[in-house]
């Protein structure tokens, strides 16, 4: 439904997806290492609709950890959870899998 599209994107949402080079600093483009990459990461902020942070969802403690795939030099594993739901909430947990390409 169009007004459910609308109440998904905040005052300055982008209307299309952003690609990697529009939101990528030449920093981190000059600068990244893979061997850094890896490890246990929170967000202590998000703007992601995917990720409600309003009643009933109330999507907390965000984590993230990146790991070397064990049988696929190609690929890298993200484990990802967060806490969801009313009252104490309950723990969400994703076990994702990327390619990992030349382009950081």
């Amino acid at each position: 439904a169009p007004w459910l599209a609308a109440a998904e994107c905040p005052e300055g949402c982008p209307r299309r997806c952003p690609t990697q080079a529009e939101v990528q600093s030449d920093f981190v483009r000059s600068n990244f290492d893979i061997a850094k990459f890896w490890g246990t990461f929170y967000e202590i902020a998000f703007h992601d609709s995917t990720q409600p942070s309003a009643w009933p969802i109330k999507a907390a403690c965000q984590r993230s950890v990146k790991s070397q795939h064990p049988g696929d030099p190609k690929n890298y594993k993200d484990l990802f959870s967060l806490n969801e739901g009313p009252g104490k909430g309950l723990n969400a947990v994703c076990d994702l899998e990327f390619n990992l390409t030349d382009k950081p």
